[in-house]
């Protein structure tokens, strides 16, 4: 028996494709920010955030036939653009269920009840710290940005919301961990970067090649789990050093990007 369709009032929030190997067509995610059920349109449904209704959904897709039309497939549904569609569900495997959009059943429409949630969504947030100063995010879906002075350097920090007691306590020591990071940098690349060095710098020892290790960017969530981006003045310059870890775990992994 062929699935019930329904009608959906969405706000789109993005697509991506997928291909598994062996497959024919692309398969098409347009990821949503929030949508009513037009059964009842009062209700706003915010994926973030599912109930336990098995009818929820996170995302509608459909199929694309060829790798040229991915790029049009992407352009279908304009970012925070608001439209009505109507769906369906097929069953994969007897076990799982996708939404799937009917074909070009989708029309741009107003409502109010998704409009006003998108003007709630897109107001800025705006956070005044003594330490880390002042802190946006530029809607309730982003993270939040400043700028801090670490170790005499003005650093881009983000993290995220609840994560402030976590990043407080990160620039807090500062010094430590700034230790921390150049000595893990230098036992990681030393080696490898001899190559680079010229003239007298031949001879430079791993403390002082600790010292050109630059930090540009740090983000941290409310785990405490941070990653931090470092350029180097001498070594590969046009690459970006990472440092991945944990305030209760330390450095757990460095990585070459770029």
């Amino acid at each position: 028996m062929p699935n019930k369709k329904r009608e959906c009032i969405i706000i789109a929030n993005g697509c991506s494709h997928s291909k598994n190997s062996g497959e024919q067509f692309h398969m098409a995610y347009l990821y949503l920010l929030a949508y009513v059920d037009l059964q009842n349109p009062t209700t706003i449904k915010n994926p973030d955030f599912p109930s336990s209704d098995s009818d929820d959904f996170n995302s509608l897709h459909w199929y694309v036939d060829t790798d040229k039309n991915i790029e049009q497939s992407r352009l279908r549904f304009a970012k925070h653009g608001i439209y009505k569609v109507t769906i369906e569900e097929k069953i994969f495997d007897g076990k799982y269920g996708l939404y799937f959009i009917v074909d070009n059943s989708e029309a741009i429409v107003e409502n109010k009840v998704l409009a006003d949630f998108l003007s709630d969504y897109n107001k800025p947030t705006i956070i005044e710290d003594e330490l880390l100063g002042t802190l946006v995010a530029e809607n309730a879906g982003a993270s939040l940005s400043g700028n801090i002075m670490w170790n005499n350097i003005d650093l881009n920090i983000s993290l995220d919301i609840e994560a402030i007691d976590k990043m407080k306590e990160l620039v807090g020591s500062s010094k430590s961990w700034n230790e921390k990071f150049s000595t893990a940098l230098s036992e990681e690349f030393f080696e490898s970067a001899k190559q680079y060095f010229e003239g007298g710098q031949k001879s430079m020892s791993k403390e002082q090649f600790a010292q050109y290790f630059i930090l540009e960017r740090l983000y941290i969530d409310e785990q405490g789990e941070f990653y931090a981006s470092f350029n180097s003045k001498i070594y590969l310059p046009d690459h970006n050093l990472e440092v991945n870890g944990s305030l209760d775990e330390g450095i757990s992994n460095i990585s070459l990007e770029g």
